[in-house]
């Protein structure tokens, strides 16, 4: 009995660290989520709202973001690879980071989300609907969330840019400036940008600064042409679920 009930402590346990990592997931990029030594934090500046203030509200592209955060040591330090796409104000983020990296370096949480068909997400914004959409494709299925109030009224306001100087960076020759801005929660917020002029001035490097961090947005495979549309809808024949509760538990009761 005793150790059927260490057992049940042990799965519940390891429940809550798997729905942790999903929101914390869910939550990453699109509302500009960084990881510290202290806490996961909420970041100052939205890097879409960011974009479009720098090449325009109609941008439309596609690349690879190579993101790193560096925080106070090592242990809080990490990276990983999003596809990013963006069309007519609707953006959409894909992301696997058990795949991004190597086996010896996955942590428990990443290998059970790996396990259960959750570690591939492909996280949709629709700012015209108010809604955003959080699909699997392992497991073929997905679920709705309501867009916050602060992701429906991100802004930077009293915008402001000063060229720092010019610089090559990865094969493109590219502005170095600095941004600053007051944001949704009227707070002063800057970034360092580099916006490559062979790129209609897109910001190839982002490189936003914490108290205790450094965030830093790195895009490759740059293509300034529309994505297509369908990539901004789940497919038809993934299965919905109303919550991402329900879509958790869907997959917790299938064979692995």
């Amino acid at each position: 009995m005793f150790g059927r009930l260490q057992n049940l402590i042990a799965w519940r346990a390891a429940l809550v660290r798997v729905v942790r990592c999903l929101v914390i997931i869910a939550s990453m990029f699109a509302p500009a989520f960084i990881r510290t030594s202290s806490a996961q934090q909420n970041f100052p500046i939205d890097p879409k709202t960011l974009i479009e203030k720098l090449i325009g509200s109609n941008a439309t592209f596609s690349a690879t973001a190579q993101i790193r955060g560096k925080g106070r040591d090592s242990s809080s330090n990490f990276k990983m690879t999003v596809q990013y796409k963006l069309l007519q104000g609707m953006l959409r983020t894909e992301m696997n980071p058990s795949k991004d990296t190597d086996e010896k370096h996955l942590t428990s949480d990443q290998l059970r989300l790996r396990e259960l068909g959750l570690d591939h997400m492909i996280y949709v914004v629709l700012p015209s609907l108010k809604q955003k959409y959080l699909i699997f494709p392992t497991v073929k299925s997905y679920c709705v969330v309501p867009m916050t109030y602060f992701e429906r009224n991100h802004s930077l306001d009293n915008f402001r840019i000063e060229k720092l100087g010019e610089e090559q960076l990865d094969g493109h020759p590219c502005v170095h400036s600095k941004v600053t801005a007051m944001n949704e929660f009227v707070e002063d917020v800057a970034a360092d940008v580099w916006q490559a002029t062979d790129l209609k001035n897109f910001p190839v490097k982002l490189e936003f600064k914490l108290k205790d961090a450094i965030f830093i947005m790195s895009f490759t495979d740059v293509k300034l042409t529309d994505p297509d549309f369908e990539l901004f809808q789940p497919p038809q024949e993934f299965q919905r679920f109303p919550d991402l509760g329900a879509l958790k538990q869907d997959a917790l009761k299938r064979p692995h």
